[in-house]
Formats: structure tokens, sequence, C-alpha cells
């Protein structure tokens, strides 16, 4: 059963163990690929390599912008006006872009770097601290919890079944 059909992590030690299991998934799906496998592109223009590199922009999103409160513009690398006016798959776009060119080795480093920075943060965080309010003036918005799954084992689960369908495709 999938961790996105399961109730919210109960305690720290919940969420860090489907951040791993998630983390364990996708490695499992992306081992054992060639090169060639990773760059070449789906139907849709994005290569395997190309939604690694977006799993890594998200991390550091996700450390940039929810935990250390970094403007978009610096995350994303572009002008304020961009960041504002984007919207996320425009975001995403801008991202694909930017990590096109870049060898699969470097893909793969950054991701698995940026991965040990996510857990490296959060296993300094607290629960409580897991469970305040993203945005303390939109309450209803919720708790940074769903920013954190959303940006790990949630992500992990939707890009490893789009991977595994265009290993699958390519076979």
């Amino acid at each position: 059963m999938s961790e996105a059909n399961n109730p919210l992590p109960g305690d720290k030690a919940d969420l860090m163990a489907r951040i791993e299991r998630g983390w364990e998934a996708l490695e499992a799906t992306i081992g054992g690929l060639r090169e060639a496998q990773l760059n070449e592109a789906g139907g849709d223009g994005w290569s395997i390599k190309d939604h690694l590199a977006h799993l890594t922009a998200w991390h550091r999103w996700l450390l940039g912008y929810h935990f250390q409160g970094q403007a978009a513009h610096e995350i994303l690398g572009t002008d304020p006006e961009t960041a504002a006016e984007a919207d996320t798959g425009q975001i995403n776009e801008i991202i694909r872009r930017q990590h096109a060119g870049q060898p699969v080795a470097a893909v793969l480093a950054a991701l698995r770097e940026s991965y040990a920075e996510v857990i490296s943060a959060l296993e300094a965080m607290s629960f409580e601290t897991i469970m305040q309010p993203r945005y303390p003036e939109e309450p209803e918005a919720g708790p940074l919890l769903n920013w954190i799954i959303g940006n790990t084992y949630e992500h992990y689960e939707e890009h490893a079944s789009t991977i595994a369908a265009l290993v699958k495709r390519g076979k």
C-alpha cells in the first residue's frame, strides 16, 4: 500500500522511516540503469535524468524556502518577477532547462547530496516544529509536515512510478 494512502506520520520516527522507504524505492528504481537510459527523453521530453534533477531542485526548495526562508527567485536562480509569476509547471520547466546539460553522474551526485541535506535538517528538527503551521498567518494551509511529505516520500513515489514506466517503455 502506498505511503500516500496512509494517515499522516504520527511521530518523527514514522516520518523518517517513510522518507527512507521512499528513498530506497527510488534508488532501487534507478539502480542499474545505464547512462543511455537515464538520458533518453520520454514522450513529454523529460528524461530520467531530468526527473532526478527535478527531485534535487525540490529538495533544495524544501531546504531553502521552507526551512530557511530564502526567497523563491534565489533558489530558482531567476529574477524575482519570474519566480513570483511562475506556476508549478513553469517552475518545473525552468528547473529542467537549467539542468539539461548536466552529466548524469553530476545529477546523481547532487540528488544524493540534497537527500542527505534534507535528512540532516530533519534530524535537527523536533516533531513539534514539523507540526507547526508552515504559514502562521494562514494556519489553514497546514503544517510544515505537508511540504516535507510532498517533497520527500510522496515525490519519490510519484517519480519512481514515472521512471519505471519510462524504463518499461524503453525495453
